[in-house]
């Protein structure tokens, strides 16, 4: 069977790919990819990561904002930071400019943590879900393309007043899932970030001033036996064979309790994999069935034989029968 994004058809594939958005842009689920993976929300609690420090618009990809309009998430917060809602509606969701092109991301929304003397410390997260591990060129490199964009996208002109120090963080985080992750790397996490080294001399400097582009991935397969807690709900969540008691036991064992939302986001994953899983075992009969009509053809049986025998064995009726003579013919 294939992964979980090349599921028998495009238009199956493009339903999936929304199913798998929303979940990922889901308070709930945000916060703990934060908790678990994100360096400066190492020492806050879980439940303050998705109460307080989330904003209260997270953006996901079906909503279309070009580059150099006014961005949306400073007319529409929570100034008082107050839940409107677990699903993240998003930023500016889509960058596009004349020569560069468009970006959409799957799921961008703003955060913003405790920093020292009492700051507090605002940047951007990205989160991607990707069923493809080589595209036919390397996801880190698009990865940090990504952040890069949403950071230089901060600015709509550049002049000599401009403070590039207001320029805040961009993160890209993103779920490598699927049969095509090799299990040589299924179950790993990688961060990736601007460091400092001091060619001459030594030079102390605050790391927030330069280390402001980051991509972090993570990487599972479909079956392969992870140890990682966390690694191995995310691979149960995103399983398309996985029940919906595993699903959802899943969920629990982070913390993560599932509302009505979630829970309906579950089922429809639920339900597509059972699709699947059937559209999966249909083809595989199908094919069984066209390979018997190459075998008897070869041993120089004629088609009112063949015909004869696939209603006997395979339980077909006489348009069934014909169809797959046809085919085969």
């Amino acid at each position: 069977m294939s992964d979980i994004n090349n599921a028998l058809n495009a238009s199956g594939n493009l339903k999936l790919d929304a199913q798998a958005k929303k979940i990922i842009a889901n308070r709930k689920f945000l916060a703990r990819i934060l908790k678990q993976y994100v360096p400066e929300f190492a020492d806050i609690s879980y439940e303050d990561i998705r109460d307080k420090y989330i904003e209260s618009k997270i953006y996901i990809s079906e909503v279309e904002v070009e580059r150099d309009r006014t961005n949306p998430s400073q007319e529409a917060a929570d100034v008082k930071g107050n839940v409107v809602s677990d699903t993240i509606d998003g930023i500016m969701n889509e960058d596009v400019t004349a020569t560069e092109g468009k970006v959409t991301y799957d799921v961008l929304f703003k955060v913003k943590c405790p920093g020292k003397e009492g700051r507090f410390i605002e940047f951007y997260v990205n989160v991607e879900a990707q069923a493809k591990y080589n595209p036919g060129y390397p996801l880190e490199t698009r990865a940090i393309y990504y952040a890069a964009r949403r950071f230089a996208s901060q600015f709509k002109h550049i002049s000599k007043m401009t403070d590039y120090g207001k320029l805040e963080k961009a993160y890209s985080i993103w779920l490598v899932m699927g049969d095509t992750v090799p299990k040589k790397v299924s179950g790993t996490v990688s961060y990736y970030h601007i460091t400092k080294d001091d060619v001459v001399g030594r030079f102390d400097q605050d790391a927030d001033i330069y280390d402001k582009i980051s991509a972090i991935m993570i990487r599972f397969d479909e079956d392969s036996e992870i140890e990682d807690p966390y690694l191995k709900a995310l691979q149960t969540i995103f399983r398309l064979k996985s029940t919906k008691e595993e699903k959802t036991a899943a969920f629990e064992s982070q913390g993560i309790e599932l509302d009505a939302e979630l829970k309906e986001e579950v089922d429809d994953m639920c339900n597509y994999g059972s699709y699947v899983a059937e559209s999966s075992r249909r083809e595989g009969h199908r094919e069984m069935i066209t390979g018997v009509i190459d075998i008897l053809r070869e041993q120089g049986f004629s088609d009112r034989d063949i015909a004869e025998k696939l209603k006997t064995k395979f339980n077909l009726d006489e348009k069934e029968v014909d169809e797959y003579l046809c085919v085969k013919a």
